[in-house]
């Protein structure tokens, strides 16, 4: 054999290495859909002899899901798009109330806070965000994007369906889609007058009263909508010595909505939605480092400066600080107020909107940064220790305001296109301020120098020393065009594409950390940011009831500044991109009583955006750099089933296997790695800018908040018990394999299960149940991060508990 024949068989090889995954899946999904077909035609068959024989009692069909996610209405089995999308009877059946719970019915999306609703963060197939920045899964109210990741959460107080599209999307919805979208789509108002009022009581202070009302104001012209919800808990810990509750809210919630009908050819749709809500300190676990290099001297001379292994919150308590200058317990505010106004008119030959969006976010946080009651020790200047809460604040007010203008061919046409523009604007303040509770120093005593930077006054204020603000502001225009071509009555080629145009300015006002570093306050000259996104996808429906689709895509996570930033290098990030093959098949059997999807994929992402030090020697903290990539590969399949009259059962599985590229690297825990022999061989020297460096290749290794296996199986049964009254059952369950808490993969939180079940008897117009969440009171954390305590400037683990188990009852009125 030749060298040209050999390295020809040795691309061959590894080709057939990186796609085996995907031929394997695509066989799947072609057997699927053929087997469907010759499924499809016994069904036909069978169910005609049967008929001919005698006639015979048959489940209900699957009920059909109606959803926008192409920004038209679609059925969700015809659309080439792996999406989940749950309708309003199926969240209240669930017991859906926030977007965490909403994971749980969801394969493929996890959802990590530090347990409020204020720090949402969806991961949805292993893309994981990985530094500061713009979030990587876009999410919106009918519509209009929430830019604010403190407002995603929102009380679902009044919607029609949630829809979770999965995988890059930003030819459909513009930036940030990086790796899906979540779509609320609310209620319409009604024709006729309706509403519904909802009461939930239960353990833990658990109250919750929601009611809607609407109807046609003037017939034929003009119908209306409103709806109010007010949700509170005390919170299921509380700390044994403080007495304070943490994991609580209050949150309270407003939504009015209108549909004007001037003609037949014009519909003017407008709606306003109001909340605001305070959530309590989060439910913590303190853990103390326990691998790595150790502390020299000191407080905490001796104590270790890594944490290993599993991250657990056995034969520990949730502890909470008094903090001086609050009354008692801390937390976090936050108002959102969003608006939209859509005006949509049929031109006869195509159809077009116009889409207006508003949203305001202001939110203030005050919290305990360590996690424990007493805090964290400091030393005296006198030689005594003293133990100290430590303090992390934040300010945010933002408000964005964006235009979409669409033209749509109509959808009975073999050839159908859309095109338009967007605009987006938006502005914001925030700023950050950490410091030292220093109530509890009596007259004379002092903290050392090595904290003195962390000024703190008598009355344990915050500190007005270390404090970083900044105000920000974005400009965003992109073209969208798209185009649909039945090749074949049952053959279709579509393409999406989308340019955008981006411009950010940002000013630092004030900033501590950067006050004796080169760069003078409030210079960063104004960013440009221009990308290109685009999907094309080929869909054959092999029957009615089946289709196959093969789709490629790619996109776009936004660059960004630096706050930090102290050498023109390093004043902004470019933008995160991702490459994403997949095929999918979506199948209903059985006269609709059976419907299986199934999607493999494979993601490839590059210019992570990644936490890294500056190459300045005199700047401390860290700043966004583009580093390294991402390869993630899954399959995800979805089933739902009536096997009898009443009974629906559902069932989902997704596998992700994401894995750092050459590479990428972790630039924060060299030293320490290098003194764990489970992670010294990965310290590698590379040359950067300002010279060698010394870091940890990431090679190999799982992004962090990510599952392998991610389970979800729900079964309802409804079933009559007398002339106007029926029983209903329901149980959801969701595993989750174990998640790395930081990309160098040396700690981690372990599997979880969760198992919620709801009872009760229902009519035309009432609803009664009985339900239980958390029925196991599985306490594995939601979520884990590091904290760097003040007093060394060494980084310890807080581990966030899900709520416990929790009993209530809810009663619904519909008239």
């Amino acid at each position: 054999m030749t060298t040209t024949q050999q390295s020809s068989s040795l691309r061959s090889a590894r080709l057939s290495t990186s796609t085996r995954w995907m031929v394997l899946a695509y066989g799947f999904s072609l057997a699927a859909g053929i087997a469907a077909g010759s499924a499809t035609a016994q069904d036909t068959t069978a169910a005609a002899n049967a008929s001919a024989a005698a006639p015979a009692a048959q489940p209900e069909q699957i009920q059909e899901v109606v959803v926008t996610a192409r920004k038209r209405k679609e059925r969700l089995q015809d659309v080439p798009l792996a999406i989940s999308a749950f309708g309003s009877a199926t969240l209240e059946a669930a017991g859906v109330r926030t977007l965490q719970d909403l994971s749980a019915l969801t394969p493929g999306m996890s959802i990590n806070d530090d347990g409020t609703e204020s720090q949402v963060t969806p991961v949805i197939r292993g893309m994981a965000k990985l530094g500061e920045g713009d979030p990587n899964v876009a999410i919106f109210l009918d519509g209009v994007y929430l830019a604010n990741p403190a407002s995603v959460s929102l009380g679902l107080i009044d919607l029609e369906r949630i829809e979770v599209v999965k995988g890059p999307v930003s030819s459909l919805y513009g930036r940030n889609a990086f790796a899906g979208a979540i779509n609320y789509v609310s209620k319409p108002p009604p024709e006729k007058l309706s509403g519904t009022v909802g009461v939930t009581l239960g353990q833990y202070g658990m109250k919750s009263v929601t009611g809607s009302v609407g109807g046609s104001v003037i017939p034929g012209l003009l119908k209306g909508r409103v709806a109010i919800g007010y949700d509170s808990t005390d919170g299921t810990f509380k700390d044994s010595v403080t007495k304070l509750r943490a994991g609580g809210h209050e949150k309270k919630d407003a939504q009015v909505s209108f549909e004007l009908t001037p003609s037949k050819d014009l519909v003017i749709n407008g709606a306003l939605y109001y909340g605001k809500d305070f959530f309590d300190e989060p439910a913590s676990i303190y853990l103390e480092d326990n691998c790595g290099p150790k502390v020299a001297a000191g407080v905490t001379a001796g104590q270790y400066t890594q944490y290993c292994g599993e991250i657990s919150s056995s034969g520990k308590s949730v502890e909470v600080a008094k903090i001086a200058g609050s009354a008692g317990a801390s937390g976090n505010d936050r108002k959102v107020t969003s608006g939209s106004l859509k005006v949509s008119y049929d031109f006869g030959g195509a159809d077009g909107s116009a889409l207006f969006g508003y949203n305001k976010v202001t939110q203030q946080r005050f919290s305990d940064f360590t996690g424990r009651r007493d805090g964290i020790p400091f030393a005296l200047t006198n030689g005594g220790v003293v133990s100290l809460p430590e303090l992390f604040g934040s300010d945010a007010n933002n408000d964005d305001f964006s235009g979409e203008f669409r033209l749509s061919s109509k959808q009975d046409q073999r050839l159908r296109w859309s095109g338009g523009f967007y605009y987006f604007d938006a502005k914001n303040i925030a700023s950050t301020i950490i410091g030292i509770d220093g109530s509890k120093l009596t007259p004379g005593q002092t903290l050392t120098s090595a904290t003195a930077k962390q000024y703190l006054t008598a009355d344990g204020s915050f500190s007005q020393a270390y404090q970083t603000v900044g105000a920000g502001k974005t400009k965003l225009l992109s073209e969208f065009l798209g185009g649909e071509f039945d090749i074949l009555p049952n053959l279709t080629a579509s393409a999406e594409g989308r340019h955008t145009q981006e411009d950010k300015s940002y000013d630092l006002l004030r900033s501590t950390a950067v006050a004796n570093t080169v760069r003078p306050f409030g210079y960063l000259p104004d960013a440009g940011f221009s990308y290109n996104n685009y999907r094309a996808t080929l869909n054959w429906k092999v029957t009615k009831a089946n289709l196959l689709y093969l789709s490629s895509a790619n996109g776009t996570k936004a660059g960004g500044y630096n706050p930090r930033a102290t050498i023109t290098s390093e004043l902004t990030y470019n933008p995160e991109t991702s490459d994403t093959i997949e095929v999918g098949s979506k199948n209903s059997f059985l006269g609709n009583r059976l419907q299986v999807n199934v999607a493999a994929y494979r993601i490839t992402s590059k210019d992570l955006q990644v936490l890294a030090p500056s190459d300045n020697p005199l700047a401390t903290g860290l700043v966004t750099r583009n580093f390294g990539g991402t390869t993630s590969k899954g399959l995800e399949l979805e089933v739902t089933a009536r096997p009898i009259t009443g009974l629906t059962l559902t069932g989902g599985v997704a596998y992700t296997d994401p894995k750092f590229d050459n590479g990428s690297y972790d630039f924060s825990n060299a030293a320490a790695c290098a003194a764990i022999p489970s992670c010294a061989p990965r310290v590698v020297t590379i040359q950067t800018a300002q010279g060698a460096r010394s870091v940890v290749n990431l090679a190999g290794l799982t992004p962090q908040r990510v599952s392998k296996v991610q389970t979800s199986l729900g079964a309802n049964y409804i079933t009559p018990i007398s002339e106007n009254w029926s029983y209903f059952g329901r149980v959801d369950a969701r595993h989750e394999t174990k998640q790395y808490m930081a990309p160098i993969n040396l700690s981690y939180w372990g599997s979880r299960t969760v198992v919620n079940l709801r009872t009760g008897v229902e009519s035309d117009k009432w609803r009664v149940a009985v339900f239980v969440n958390n029925l196991t009171d599985n306490r594995v954390p939601s979520y884990a991060a590091t904290n760097t305590r003040l007093n060394d400037f060494v980084a310890n683990p807080l581990a966030y508990l899900p709520a416990s188990r929790t009993a209530g009852v809810q009663v619904n009125y519909s008239f």
